[in-house]
């Protein structure tokens, strides 16, 4: 297909059977979502969650098999043989583009636990998604700005106490948060603004990842560090991938132990090793289109 229908036909073909799919897994998760809402017991809560995580895992499944499908996408993947379907995950990943986490749930998924990343409080007040967050257990941060917390200095230490209470909440099961330490994506304007101490990447941020190991350290398996590269394509989008223009996708994934002691200096020494990689990638992919040969991994 991708051979012979113009990229902009391509892309609406794409858009149309990713909507189709999620219109399929979407009925059973509000189905279930209501069922878990109605009833406020932990035991029945958590079987619910169980069917949630199944009906998640089939609406990736459903999106993943239309990307191989139908897009002529590559992939080049290194470092995802050894990881458990049943462990607890923190995935610390550099942060490209919108398009970064389809691909980290084409990347993991049956490999660890369902994808979920921490959402702001209100978003689970927009009417079918916020319900979707909550029932799928994904962690809510709630935030006070500085202003807000000077007029009521009695909050401080809410946002965290919420945080917190998420982080505990996934204890139940295995689990798998994607946290992107630089906390927006990557722009050469953003790179230059926060003069960067990084060739590839922006400053890294620590809260929330912080939290995360303050409060789970002990649950989890270990740490993900996860490097995405597109190399040859100075613009990438959603739609650009939807139209076969994103030609290749370059991940790297190094399984960590979950730091012990002060996390800014191991932040600090993933980064640059980080920004090496991405150099180093980009200098062994260049500008050149990849060939015919390369193995697809998925």
């Amino acid at each position: 297909m991708p051979k012979i229908l113009p990229p902009h036909i391509l892309g609406c073909i794409t858009m149309l059977l990713i909507v189709i799919n999620l219109i399929f897994w979407i009925i059973p998760l509000f189905v279930m979502t209501f069922f878990k809402l109605s009833i406020p017991h932990s035991g029945w809560q958590r079987a619910c969650s169980r069917i949630l995580e199944k009906i998640a895992t089939g609406w990736t499944d459903g999106n993943n098999l239309i990307m191989w499908m139908v897009l002529k996408t590559e992939w080049d993947i290194q470092g995802i043989e050894e990881l458990n379907p049943r462990g607890s995950y923190l995935l610390i990943s550099n942060h490209v583009n919108s398009i970064d986490i389809p691909v980290l749930q084409y990347v993991f998924n049956h490999r660890i636990p369902s994808l979920k990343f921490f959402i702001k409080q209100e978003l689970v007040w927009i009417p079918f998604l916020g319900q979707a967050f909550w029932a799928l257990d994904f962690p809510i941060m709630k935030r006070y700005s500085p202003a807000f917390l000077k007029r009521h200095p009695e909050l401080h230490g809410k946002d965290l106490e919420t945080t917190r209470r998420a982080c505990r909440k996934l204890k139940d099961s295995p689990f798998s948060v994607i946290n992107f330490l630089e906390g927006t994506r990557f722009t050469a304007d953003k790179h230059h603004q926060q003069k960067s101490s990084y060739s590839n990447l922006l400053n890294p941020r620590f809260g929330s990842a912080a939290v995360v190991m303050n409060n789970m350290e002990e649950f989890l398996t270990s740490i993900l560090d996860v490097t995405i590269v597109y190399p040859g394509h100075e613009s990438v989008s959603l739609w650009n991938m939807l139209c076969g223009r994103v030609s290749l996708v370059v991940i790297r994934v190094r399984e960590r132990p979950v730091p012990q002691g002060k996390l800014k200096p191991w932040v600090k020494n993933l980064w640059e090793e980080k920004d090496q990689t991405i150099g180093q990638i980009l200098l062994d992919f260049g500008n050149e289109p990849p060939t015919a040969s390369r193995k697809q991994v998925g």
